[in-house]
């Protein structure tokens, strides 16, 4: 897996949509979780794992830029279903 570049059209649509950003980012999240959970591959699992806290990382980050999104039903119960899954990958590789 490799990490995503933000492009010009990344950011503006960051900048219009906060909400689906923050969403987008737990999504890719929730989803490297789930590769780093069912993976045999050592390596394949840091790197989903990896994938998933820097995923948590930017969408903790894009929260506190657009703090509307922090209230969002949705997006905290995003939050949680990836924090469980993180504590369940147990803590990034150093």
């Amino acid at each position: 897996m490799s990490h995503r570049i933000a492009t010009a059209a990344k950011l503006a649509r960051i900048e219009r949509d906060p909400r689906s950003a923050v969403l987008t980012e737990l999504r890719t999240g929730i989803d490297a979780a789930h590769k780093a959970i069912k993976s045999t591959d050592q390596a394949d699992r840091q790197a989903a794992s990896s994938d998933a806290n820097l995923a948590y990382t930017k969408a903790l980050t894009l929260m506190t830029q657009a703090q509307a999104a922090m209230t969002d039903a949705i997006v905290q119960e995003q939050f949680r279903h990836l924090e469980a899954l993180l504590r369940r990958i147990g803590p990034p590789a150093e």
